[in-house]
């Protein structure tokens, strides 16, 4: 069945928005793909693609959409991806040697509840997610910030001034000898989400973060499939420290 990777619901479950499936075919008039936009809701979860590509007896189910069960095997796998100390381990030593080269060291000021692993948070129709597309991570210590993207961006820190309990401001030399300062402010302490600026010029990806111990607090954007097309164009809206009281 084409679209067997939708869950089967009654009738009465199906909202009258849900867009029918538009079928593309080949030649010989076999199913090429077939696909849909959203975004639509089916049941509890909300779409915003769903398609199926077939090439021969190969055939590809691709799905956007928005994952509101942590206990989830997608939640999980985003979860080990974000968690894996491997790339870290490599990034951190890369920048222990640059800083020392540079006759620098590491003073190691206490940064508090703000260490560990964070994950951003975007605003996607209406609400606030976390995403495993291009997922990136800021890590934090005592010593180090590490952005991870497509490529990664370490910082040592050099000093932190707690301004308040909710402010942070820490002084930062990159691995190119840039100085940087990051300013830090705890805007959900039960959620544990920060929000991270700079007035630097290098490069810092700015915004808001949720802690991994906290990430479950947050619904998922999955993007379940490597072929998603162009037309797939989310909407993503500016997050403000309101959306977070």
């Amino acid at each position: 069945m084409l679209w067997a990777f939708v869950p089967a619901l009654s009738p009465a479950q199906e909202r009258q928005d849900v867009p029918p499936f538009d079928t593309l075919y080949n030649e010989d008039s076999t199913v090429m793909n077939s696909f849909r936009y959203g975004p639509y809701k089916l049941g509890d979860t909300t779409f915003f693609y769903e398609g199926c590509w077939h090439d021969g007896k190969y055939t590809e189910k691709c799905r956007v959409y928005i994952d509101r069960d942590s206990t989830s095997a997608k939640f999980k796998r985003m979860m080990g991806w974000a968690l894996d100390s491997r790339r870290r381990k490599y990034d951190i030593e890369y920048l222990v040697r640059k800083i020392k080269a540079r006759g620098l060291d590491f003073p190691c000021p206490d940064m508090g509840d703000l260490k560990g692993v964070f994950l951003p948070l975007r605003s996607l129709n209406g609400e606030v997610v976390t995403s495993d597309y291009q997922l990136f991570t800021a890590y934090i210590s005592d010593s180090v910030v590490v952005w991870h993207e497509f490529d990664f961006w370490p910082y040592a820190i050099q000093k932190v001034n707690h301004v308040s309990p909710d402010v942070t401001i820490a002084e930062a030399i990159s691995d190119r000898g840039d100085h940087v300062q990051f300013w830090i402010n705890m805007v959900d302490a039960e959620r544990r989400v920060i929000r991270i600026h700079s007035t630097s010029d290098s490069y810092v990806p700015e915004g808001y973060y949720v802690h991994s111990s906290r990430a479950g607090s947050f619904p998922l954007l999955v993007w379940d499939t490597d072929h998603v097309p162009d037309e797939v164009n989310l909407q993503f809206g500016t997050l403000t420290d309101d959306d977070f009281r």
